[in-house]
C-alpha cells in the first residue's frame, strides 16, 4: 500500500513556508527514509502524511485514494504514527501502552502481544510503568505499540517513524531495524525519517533528500544520494563507499 505526497506545501505562519510542492511515493513493501539538515520541514511531512496536519495546498494519497477520504478509524487500522518524543500521560505499562495498538480493532490477542514484547526485547519490562523507561526502551515500547497496532487485518499497512532509534544502543538499533526489514517484507509501506545517514543507507531502500524545504532527491538509496548532493545539502564533505551495488558507507569528513 503506497502512500504519496503529490505538491504538499506548508507553513505554520503566513509567508515562513516549511514545505514547497513537495511530491514523492514510498512503495510498498520498501523502506524509505527521510534525510536532511535540521528544520528542513522532515517531521512536519510525516506529521501531514501521517494526516495529523493539514496542508495549505497539495495532497496526500494511500493505494491512489486521498488521505482526507478515509474515515479515521479506518485509517488507524491501516496507518500507525511512531513520534520522535514518545509520551504517555498516563501511568500505563508497558504491556498496557503496546496494548494499546488493539484499539482500533476492538481486541488484542494476547499470543500475539506476547510475540511483540519478545521481539522488541520488552518481557523483563512488561510490568513496568512506561514514565520509569529510559527514552531508548520507551521508543522501543512506542515501536512495539505500532506493530501491534498494524498486524491486525493484513499485512499491506504504512508505518511513519519520526527518529524512532535515536536513543537506542546498537543492539537494540539492529534489532528494531531487523523487525522494521521484517515488517516491510510483509508487504507494509515503511516511511522513517533518520538523521543518522549511515543508519540510512545500511537500513532503507529508498531515500528522501529534504533540503531548503522541499525534496532535492529521490529513489534508490545508492541513486538518490552521492557526495555532491550531500555536500550541497549538508554543508560539509563526505566520502561515500560502496560496501555492495545498493548501500553506500557514508562517512563525514570533519575538520577540527
Amino acid at each position: 500500500m503506497p502512500i504519496e505526497a503529490r505538491n504538499i506545501s506548508f507553513a505554520y505562519e503566513t509567508n515562513t513556508p516549511v514545505l514547497r510542492k513537495v511530491s514523492a511515493v514510498a512503495e510498498q513493501g520498501r523502506i524509505t527514509a527521510i534525510i536532511g539538515p535540521n528544520a528542513v520541514g522532515k517531521t512536519t511531512l510525516l506529521r501531514i502524511l501521517a494526516g495529523i496536519l493539514t496542508p495549505q495546498s497539495g495532497e496526500v494519497l494511500i493505494n491512489d485514494t486521498l488521505l482526507s477520504k478515509y474515515p479515521r478509524r479506518n485509517l488507524a487500522r491501516q496507518l500507525a504514527y511512531v513520534s520522535q518524543r514518545p509520551i504517555v500521560d498516563a501511568p500505563f505499562s508497558v504491556r498496557e501502552v503496546v496494548s494499546l495498538g488493539s484499539f482500533p480493532h476492538h481486541n488484542q490477542n494476547n499470543k500475539s502481544l506476547t510475540s511483540i514484547l519478545e521481539k522488541c526485547a520488552l518481557t523483563h519490562l512488561a510490568d513496568t510503568p512506561f514514565h520509569q523507561l529510559s527514552v531508548g526502551q520507551q521508543q522501543r515500547v512506542s515501536i512495539a505499540r505500532a506493530v501491534n497496532q498494524l498486524q491486525q487485518g493484513g499485512p499491506e499497512k504504512i508505518l511513519l517513524l519520526d527518529e524512532p532509534m535515536s536513543a537506542m544502543d546498537p543492539k537494540h538499533i539492529e534489532r528494531t531495524g531487523q523487525l522494521l526489514r521484517q515488517t516491510a517484507n510483509l508487504g507494509s509501506t515503511i516511511l522513517i525519517v533518520l538523521h543518522d545517514l549511515q543508519l540510512a543507507s545500511a537500513l532503507a531502500d529508498d531515500i528522501w533528500v529534504l533540503n531548503n524545504n522541499t525534496i532535492k532527491a529521490a529513489g534508490p538509496v545508492a541513486s538518490a544520494i552521492n557526495e555532491n548532493i550531500l555536500t550541497t545539502v549538508y554543508g560539509c564533505n563526505f566520502e561515500l563507499i560502496m560496501r555492495d551495488k545498493d548501500h553506500p558507507d557514508i562517512r563525514p569528513k570533519y575538520h577540527f
